[in-house]
């Protein structure tokens, strides 16, 4: 018989998985440590997100939606000219900032591995 979906699961998977991705590069996060950390077994993962890069794109695209939605939240109220529809769009943003790094953070390739398409080193980040 077939696993019927549950959404409290799948949000659950996604928020074990996103701490994880946050803490180490893509390719050290195992799908059978999320599974673990979640509480369900690896083919229930599967049930949810066919592979590692949906999981993780499911992460990312979480995230920016609900980064959208704060935005668009802030600016329904607001019948203010643009700068000042601006001004409350970055507002909105500062406390979310530490949401954004981890996007980044999840997004972004380790300094100095190879780019497989090109052959060449990434450039490192500047410290």
């Amino acid at each position: 018989m077939a696993q019927r979906p549950d959404e409290a699961k799948r949000q659950e998977i996604l928020a074990v998985a996103a701490k994880l991705f946050a803490r180490r590069p893509f390719h050290e996060v195992k799908l059978d440590e999320v599974a673990s950390e979640a509480g369900v077994g690896k083919g229930t993962v599967y049930c949810y997100f066919p592979s590692k890069e949906d999981l993780h794109f499911s992460i990312v695209e979480s995230g920016f939606r609900s980064l959208v939605d704060q935005i668009g939240e802030a600016l329904e109220e607001s019948h203010d000219s643009a700068w000042e529809q601006l001004r409350v769009s970055s507002a909105s943003l500062s406390p979310s900032a530490a949401r954004i790094r981890t996007l980044r953070r999840s997004c972004g390739r380790p300094a100095n591995r190879s780019s497989p398409a090109s052959g060449r080193s990434a450039p490192s980040s500047p410290r």
